[in-house]
């Protein structure tokens, strides 16, 4: 088959699968002017008179004179500027990503019908607080307003062929759902598959091992995996999982302004538009900023008069697995559902579900012949939205803390930080205890949850003498045992030592801060391999760096190409196995491990390993000039990573600075080839409280969510330039400063 007809063979198989309607539409520019017609507040029916302000990058500030009509134009501006994210975010809570992506998702949809996010839903809604009820009802009433008279679809609904409705409450409480599913469910996936092989005991135990901190050698948690594909439905899930971040609060002893400062940089998927929304909103009861998730009621990080938060993802576990004997499986619940198939013939499932959860084993993504449950803390009622709302109205760490009594899933790390002087790390998560607390991957049905303890009766950690907390997604042990799966501690670690350093900290130092991309542990695994090498002045280049892995440097590039080829033979010594291999590798620990497996110095020709390893990496590097070339940051819309028709959403690839684990995270696959950013920072904000309006932010894109509108990706050139976006709290300062105005008046 010639090359025309292999082009003509793979566009009709995608017409086939996906339709027409991702060939035909073909997303063009508009102008700031048609963005603003499409906006029409006039449509709300208010009880009052609302303003809604803009500045230049489309963010908006919302001041009402009454929190029903806030949360009204809330959810109607949400709607106005990301429906088309918010669209796919809620058909992918009720498992129904295979009505856009056709037969390549199904599986991934009978997967979510089993975990059933949708579960507690009824029980949840009836025991929201009247408040929480109205403010919800009202931000629906805002979202559906903008659907319901919307006459032009976003560009990714009419690709995936997405003909939206007005929205439910109970839909809508389902995307909150999902959004805090356990990210854990990864590794238990990855693991049960491991089961049966040989050296899986091995890499079980090293796992946990250094995760716990300890020295034996180990391996941490891995989303992503050296040969995974990063592909449309991967990237979404990444983009949408609050799986990662910095976060740290300083107090005023250590800052210019005698305040203390809040820090936050989230990270998620690099793709446009960006999980986070950055939005202001002012009643008489409220008066904050920050960033939220489109579809969300609330904002996640930001800054009230009194305090700012932020947070990291806690990898706390809100999950357990269990293996069901014959007395369990006799009294399986089961039920059937279809799953609609654009382009193909549709699937019906039969979803079992057992009073230890439901059967995550029945999944096509797991390969066990084990009847295995899945024990979720979010098949629980809690509420999350509530929390953020008080926390938001929070004015010290004690309410703050409090805020968080109702909260459960997914487990989170709070800090906060107030003009009181306060300083605050609370462990937002239902923690699930358990007869026995062993380490094994799988319980019996005999190691029941005894009791779940909440946010409020587990320890925190309250303004500590060196003046400064941190969490970067690693083990918070010195507060309480939360779970099993860490991120490296290498973040962690390296902002203490920076925070450690400084006394008169503030916004340009942080900011500079947030963007460090020194390795301390690539140093310490390159000194140990160092000294196998035969021929010293192969490594001088790599001796003379600094072990800043900047876009310019060239050492980083022969450097990761050795170690990587040096983990490849390292770790088929220990595990034997190629998936075994390849996870570790694919590791956040994967260094710490390799160093410490190098430094026992009892693996049979290492010297040997080390050597041919760095001969095949000099070779290679002479491939790439610097760092940005060897690593490179897409920007582009999730759509882009279609083949073929996705490159109508790839726009320009930016040289890479950072790796996953430097404070400036870059994360890709731990490839010794060319490989593309797909995770890590993509927002940042820092507060300082001495003034209402020292509040700076700044997205991976842009806020406006409509593709290829003026404000889609504005940012992208204050993200390369350094720069970040002045936020004011004070609604006197955003009158002037926000040029963009409209009035809702009193609905009569």
């Amino acid at each position: 088959m010639n090359s025309s007809l292999k082009f003509c063979f793979i566009i009709g198989l995608f017409s086939n699968f996906l339709g027409c309607s991702l060939i035909l539409t073909n997303p063009q520019k508009i102008t700031q002017e048609q963005r603003w017609e499409q906006f029409r507040p006039e449509l709300l029916q208010s009880k009052d008179t609302v303003e809604i302000y803009f500045n230049e990058n489309m963010v908006p500030y919302i001041n009402a004179k009454n929190d029903e009509d806030l949360a009204l134009a809330f959810g109607y501006v949400q709607a106005y500027m990301r429906h088309g994210q918010m669209e796919i975010f809620k058909m992918a809570s009720q498992g129904r990503l295979s009505e856009m992506g056709g037969p390549f998702a199904a599986d991934i949809d009978h997967t979510l019908r089993i975990l059933d996010v949708s579960k507690k839903v009824p029980d949840i809604i009836k025991a929201l607080p009247a408040e929480t009820l109205s403010w919800s009802k009202n931000y629906l009433k805002g979202i559906n307003t903008f659907i319901k008279h919307n006459n032009i679809l976003p560009v990714e609904l009419k690709a995936l062929n997405i003909r939206p409705k007005e929205w439910t409450l109970e839909e809508l409480v389902t995307f909150w759902r999902l959004a805090a599913f356990d990210i854990n469910f990864g590794t238990y996936i990855r693991n049960l598959k491991f089961q049966d092989k040989k050296r899986w005991k091995t890499y079980w135990n090293d796992f946990i091992s250094l995760n716990d901190g300890k020295v034996e050698g180990g391996l941490g948690e891995s989303v992503i995996t050296k040969n995974s594909s990063i592909n449309f439905f991967t990237q979404s899930a990444l983009n949408f999982t609050k799986s990662g971040s910095n976060s740290f609060a300083i107090s005023g002893e250590k800052t210019k302004s005698g305040y203390p400062i809040m820090a936050n940089d989230p990270h998620v998927g690099t793709i446009l538009p960006p999980l986070w929304f950055l939005v202001g909103l002012k009643s008489p009861s409220r008066n904050m900023i920050g960033f939220t998730i489109p579809g969300f009621p609330v904002v996640a990080l930001g800054r009230n008069p009194h305090i700012s938060w932020g947070g990291t993802n806690m990898r706390g576990l809100s999950s357990y697995l269990y293996e069901l004997g014959p007395k369990e499986i006799k009294n399986l619940k089961t039920r059937k559902e279809k799953i609609k198939v654009r382009g193909w013939f549709n699937r019906t499932v039969e979803i079992r579900d057992s009073e230890f959860g439901p059967i995550i084993s029945d999944s096509p993504l797991i390969d066990t012949d084990k009847v295995i449950a899945l024990k979720w803390v979010g098949h629980e009622v809690t509420d999350e939205v509530t929390a953020f709302l008080k926390a938001g109205q929070s004015k010290n760490f004690k309410e703050f803390k409090e805020s968080f009594k109702t909260y459960g899933v997914s487990a989170q790390n709070m800090l906060m930080a107030g003009r009181n002087g306060d300083i605050g790390h609370v462990l937002a998560v239902k923690k699930q205890i358990r007869k026995n607390n062993n380490r094994d991957l799988i319980n019996s049905p005999e190691n029941t949850i005894e009791k779940l303890k909440g946010p409020t009766e587990l320890s925190s950690l309250s303004n500590p003498k060196n003046g400064f907390i941190v969490s970067a997604n690693n083990n918070p042990k010195e507060i309480e045992e939360v779970g099993w799966f860490f991120s490296s501690p290498q973040r962690y670690s390296r902002l203490k030592e920076l925070l450690g350093k400084e006394d008169k900290l503030d916004i340009s130092i942080i900011s500079k801060l947030q963007l460090d991309t020194h390795s301390r542990v690539s140093k310490e695994l390159f000194l140990s391999m160092k000294r196998f090498v035969g021929n010293q002045n192969k490594i001088t280049e790599i001796s003379k760096w600094d072990f800043n892995f900047d876009s310019s440097s060239k050492a980083a590039v022969l450097y990761k190409i050795w170690a990587v080829k040096v983990a490849e033979r390292v770790f088929t010594l220990r595990y034997k196995d190629e998936d075994l291999v390849n996870s570790a590798i694919g590791d956040s620990f994967w260094e710490e491990a390799l160093k410490i497996l190098i430094d026992k110095n009892n693996l049979p020709r290492i010297s040997e390993l080390i050597n041919e390893s760095l001969d095949e990496a000099l070779e290679k590097r002479t491939e790439f000039r610097n760092w940005g070339e060897f690593r490179v940051t897409p920007v582009q819309h999730v759509l882009g990573n279609i083949p073929i028709l996705g490159s109508r959403y790839r726009h320009e690839s930016i040289p890479a600075s950072g790796t996953g684990n430097t404070v400036y995270k870059r994360a890709t696959k731990n490839t010794a080839e060319k490989a593309k950013v797909f995770y890590g920072q993509n927002a940042r904000h820092i507060s300082d409280l001495s003034d209402l309006n020292e509040n700076y932010f700044i997205l991976f894109g842009g806020n406006d969510g409509w593709i290829n509108s003026p404000n889609y990706r504005d940012q992208i050139k204050l993200w390369k330039e350094k720069k970040l976006i002045k936020f004011p709290l004070d609604i006197e300062e955003i009158s002037k400063t926000f040029s963009k105005k409209f009035i809702v008046k009193k609905d009569l």
